[in-house]
């Protein structure tokens, strides 16, 4: 009797001291007992890029306000037809320098007079340049549709973590609520380590019950002190560089590229 009396006061205590925790808390918690229990699956449903710590102990210093803004992908993905769309009339703005070009060399082949020949060399020096300039931006804008298809992809990956939803998620509105939790950890040698996790929830709404449907924080990033800093100060102090000029002669872009969008 005594012994099941203590065990139902033991279970209350759990229960109490679990209720009492924040969910945050209670993240980091399933997470570090995956990381004992070498549990690869539990961590890579919990974590966007799970990361092992070898830890003895682990202590929650901070958990921070969260920052909320709105869901990205919508914006995301009309971002990302206007960059198609763009790209779609640069493609067809090289073409016709491109055309241009071939019809000066045509001309210059033709022509007999000197006079005309020089013109002609010098337009076609003139259009050349424009053709490699406009074919450096389109370039560019290829390759800003291939990372921002990467971007919308990782975002999706986060929210079916969060939510389990993975259809349809493009066009849902919603908050995001990204939390800084600062961890101090004690590793087998004695040495203390901080860490940094962020974590993100989606909050989506029933459009019917006008209610948020189910969700959970998901790791987004688990960073030691020094790296999370590192980062910071890298993203205050960038600064957006002009894109070199491709320099590769006669160079065509492959229509065929259209057909992957």
């Amino acid at each position: 009797m005594k012994k099941v009396l203590l065990m139902v006061i033991l279970m209350g205590l759990i229960i109490i001291l679990t209720s009492c925790q924040k969910s945050e808390e209670v993240v980091l918690t399933k997470y570090f007992q995956a990381m004992q229990l070498n549990d690869k699956d539990t961590m890579s449903a919990m974590a966007a890029n799970p990361k092992d710590i070898e830890f003895v102990s682990y202590k929650i210093v901070k958990i921070y306000e969260p920052e909320v803004k709105d869901a990205p992908l919508p914006a995301m993905t009309d971002n990302l037809e206007q960059l198609k769309k763009a790209k779609r009339e640069q493609l067809n703005h090289v073409k016709d320098k491109i055309d241009e070009l071939e019809e000066a060399k045509a001309d210059l082949a033709d022509t007999y007079s000197a006079r005309k020949k020089r013109e002609l060399k010098k337009k076609i020096d003139e259009l050349q340049i424009i053709v490699d300039q406009e074919t450096a931006k389109y370039k560019e804008l290829v390759a800003k549709v291939s990372n921002l298809k990467k971007e919308i992809e990782y975002e999706k990956q986060l929210v079916k973590i969060s939510t389990s939803m993975d259809k349809g998620v493009e066009y849902l509105k919603g908050k995001v609520h990204d939390v800084r939790v600062d961890v101090k950890i004690k590793t087998k040698e004695g040495e203390e380590k901080d860490y940094v996790f962020m974590l993100r929830k989606y909050l989506y709404m029933n459009p019917k019950t006008k209610r948020n449907l189910p969700h959970r924080y998901v790791i987004i990033k688990i960073q030691t002190l020094k790296e999370f800093n590192d980062s910071a100060k890298s993203e205050e102090n960038e600064v957006a560089e002009p894109v070199e000029e491709v320099k590769e002669e006669k160079t065509e872009p492959q229509s065929d590229a259209e057909k992957k969008e």
